[in-house]
């Protein structure tokens, strides 16, 4: 068992950032995983670039920018899933957007934690 924040998790084992389905966040939260985790999500919706990556001779680049639903979709989905673990939500925006994001979350009655990307 381990805890972060005052939350504590069965184990360190958790799912990666990726897009993911509903069905599948479901299937995760019903697995012996620690926690579930959400591609980073913005306030509003947002589109991404057309081509989710580009390969050139000895690499490949991610071309994604943040391409998610929205924040509201997120909390829609949490409460569909009905998460019997922590929950981590990565999030990107301007400050008065992140401040808008964490006011909304703060509205669910499960164990929450944000992740702020600054990578993007």
């Amino acid at each position: 068992m381990c805890e972060i924040a005052n939350i504590s998790f069965n184990n360190y084992i958790w799912n990666a950032p990726i897009p993911l389905s509903l069905e599948e966040m479901k299937m995760l939260n019903k697995s012996d995983s620690g926690a579930l985790k959400f591609k980073t999500r913005t306030l509003l919706p947002k589109k991404g670039n057309p081509n989710n990556y580009t390969l050139h001779n000895n690499y490949s680049t991610n071309n994604i920018a943040l391409h998610n639903n929205g924040i509201q979709q997120c909390i829609y989905d949490i409460h569909k899933i009905k998460p019997n673990k922590p929950v981590f939500i990565s999030i990107y925006g301007t400050m008065n957007e992140l401040k808008q994001i964490i006011q909304k979350t703060n509205t669910l009655n499960y164990k929450i934690l944000l992740e702020w990307n600054i990578s993007c």
